[in-house]
């Protein structure tokens, strides 16, 4: 199993949570250090699986040649994506907003090619709920 590092929701304890609900624990372990060199990984005989985040997979499947090399085996369950995070001084609704709105402007053939639809808020336990094994 190629993971990126043991503090990576998607590149690690996804992965790790999906296979132990089904009775299962990867034995031989690579740490790639990215999801991208997971993905060449696999593809180059590294590792025999990997996991990767949606966006990642689309990235790849749009801009590496490599792609038809690899396959779906299985989808975890939904986990919310990275947060945006500032200083504790930094006022974030603010920083909300700003983002936001920034993304709002991207006309949408930037915002297509960049995969971005909008921000959305979400609750720090639920960040928290996914535990890292």
């Amino acid at each position: 199993f190629a993971y990126t590092h043991k503090t990576s929701q998607s590149g690690w304890a996804a992965a790790q949570t999906h296979v132990a609900a089904l009775g299962f624990q990867f034995q031989n372990l690579w740490a790639s250090g990215g999801h991208l060199a997971s993905a060449r990984g696999v593809v180059n005989g590294d590792a025999d699986i990997t996991g990767l985040d949606a966006m990642t997979w689309r990235l790849i499947q749009r801009y590496e040649g490599f792609a038809d090399e690899l396959r779906v085996i299985a989808v975890t369950d939904p986990t919310p994506g990275l947060p945006y995070i500032t200083a504790l001084d930094m006022d974030g609704d603010m920083m909300f907003d700003a983002v936001s709105g920034a993304i709002d402007d991207l006309d949408a053939e930037s915002r297509e090619i960049l995969c971005l639809k909008g921000l959305v808020r979400i609750p720090v336990a639920e960040y928290l709920a996914v535990q890292n094994p």
